[in-house]
């Protein structure tokens, strides 16, 4: 099983909640379908990472840079599905 992990950030000029509110979205659905289209993974996942104390709290233990707003996955059994 092959399983890629993308951590996804929003761009500075975009708020918390208007990057909440396109992930959500139709036309934000549309491209993801897109994607899982063109890539034929075996299973996928598209999260937004939780607002809560505990992972600022994390992150700072651990020296992390900023962030991340969401994660997109993507599972392949092999990779001759990714040829």
């Amino acid at each position: 099983m092959i399983r890629f992990i993308n951590c996804v950030r929003r761009r500075q000029d975009v708020s918390v909640e208007d990057f909440r509110r396109y992930w959500k979205s139709p036309e934000f659905k549309a491209l993801y379908d897109r994607l899982v289209a063109i890539l034929e993974p075996h299973r996928c996942a598209r999260n937004l990472t939780l607002q809560v104390g505990a992972n600022e709290l994390v992150r700072e233990e651990r020296g992390s840079g900023e962030p991340s707003d969401a994660t997109i996955e993507f599972w392949w059994s092999d990779a001759k599905q990714l040829l």
